[in-house]
């Protein structure tokens, strides 16, 4: 084949977890039981096939390649006969071994099947794909992941799923992997086990704190302290935070975390106070109020706080344009208008940007490349790479009334 090959391989859910395979002694490939307990026949007999599958995918037995016996396979790796067994088994239902169990064993390349050149990349996603794509800035880091594997020509498995949030894929130490891009919401035990791999992983999307994988994220506190200084600039002294709590993760978004950092670090420098005392269960602290996804039109507890406040707030820096239509409705039914009333500063994809929103915009695309990219790099150091984002100007702001 000329060209490149991306193989799309969609998981709609991973139904377990997985160890990972021992390394290899010097004399060989072993299978050892994890923590001492003893290695069962169902887990034999697939972990030995995903040894045997590597030696058959990276070249150690091409294709007429004479293999030993089911006896002598059970021998090396150290595995029952039945495990060995149900190993060349299920290969030879995959079209990889030819021959019989009793007499000779031959590795095959399978008829309607073709090697893929260079190791893979495992691209792992905690949401199901097609809500990914409801999101224009997802979609466009998938954009930006697979031109970069296209012109690369580097083979790419795509998993998706949410048992992927807290578990490895069981199929992960079956294949030949380069390195793992994870994307979406994964919980920081999760992330630590990745961490253990000896492979390189990259979180995209999302800032990433005392786990020694990479990450490529947004520059989120420089965005936002810059656009709260802005509205600063323009005369605005009480601004608001809207931020987005994710329950999948049971915490408050990560990207929404790292911009209330940055609004508060710019009301500080300007001799603001940032952090008032708590006013009520909708708002952390006086001035930052939480948008959950259950929230609908009418029934937001967070923007209803925040516009009952007083004394009344004239700006406010949200953390994506997502709460918008709830603000918009929750302001008409106060009788408020934007920017009259209320300023508003977002954070936007830059492809599919309202132009009316004043904020940051990101190109997601290029920071999807930039994902790839960093796969290439070793384990260690761990880099934690910030993509810039340009500040666009819009309507949605002005002098306060």
């Amino acid at each position: 084949m000329s060209g490149f090959l991306i193989c799309l391989y969609l998981y709609s859910i991973f139904m377990g977890t997985t160890s990972r395979a021992s390394k290899a002694p010097a004399d060989g490939d072993r299978l050892q039981a994890p923590r001492g307990r003893p290695v069962s026949a169902q887990a034999a007999w697939r972990r030995l096939a995903a040894l045997l599958r590597r030696r058959l995918l990276d070249g150690t037995w091409p294709a007429g390649t004479v293999l030993p016996s089911v006896r002598a396979l059970a021998r090396e790796f150290g595995t029952g006969k039945q495990a060995a067994a149900l190993a060349v088994r299920a290969l030879r239902q995959e079209g990889r071994i030819g021959g019989q169990e009793r007499r000779r064993l031959i590795a095959l390349q399978p008829e309607d099947a073709c090697a893929l050149t260079g190791k893979l990349v495992l691209l792992a996603s905690g949401n199901p794909l097609g809500l990914q794509h409801e999101d224009g800035w997802a979609s466009e880091i998938y954009r930006g992941i697979f031109n970069a594997a296209g012109h690369s020509g580097t083979p790419l498995i795509v998993a998706h799923g949410s048992a992927l949030r807290t578990r490895l894929p069981l199929e992960l130490e079956e294949l030949p992997l380069q390195g793992v891009l994870l994307f979406g919401q994964m919980r920081i035990p999760l992330l630590r086990r990745y961490a253990q791999l000896g492979m390189p992983v990259v979180l995209v999307d999302r800032p990433l704190e005392n786990v020694r994988i990479h990450s490529v994220s947004l520059d989120n506190v420089h965005a936002a302290a810059d656009a709260t200084a802005r509205l600063i600039a323009l005369g605005h002294r009480r601004i608001a935070f809207l931020r987005f709590i994710q329950m999948g993760l049971l915490d408050v978004d990560a990207d929404a975390k790292e911009r209330q950092r940055g609004y508060q670090r710019a009301l500080r420098e300007a001799g603001l106070d940032a952090r008032p005392p708590r006013r009520s269960k909708a708002a952390e602290q006086g001035t930052v109020f939480n948008i959950f996804p259950t929230d609908r039109p009418g029934a937001c507890t967070g923007i209803d706080a925040l516009l009952a406040a007083r004394p009344r707030f004239s700006a406010v820096v949200c953390y994506s344009t997502a709460p918008i239509p709830l603000l918009r409705h929750a302001a008409e039914r106060a009788n408020l208008r934007f920017p009259r009333d209320l300023s508003i500063v977002a954070f936007q994809a830059a492809w599919n940007a309202d132009p009316f929103f004043a904020g940051p915009r990101a190109d997601f695309e290029r920071l999807g490349r930039k994902a790839l990219e960093l796969l290439q790099s070793p384990r260690r150091p761990v880099q934690q790479l910030r993509h810039p984002t340009v500040w666009h100007d819009g309507p949605s702001i002005a002098p306060p009334g």
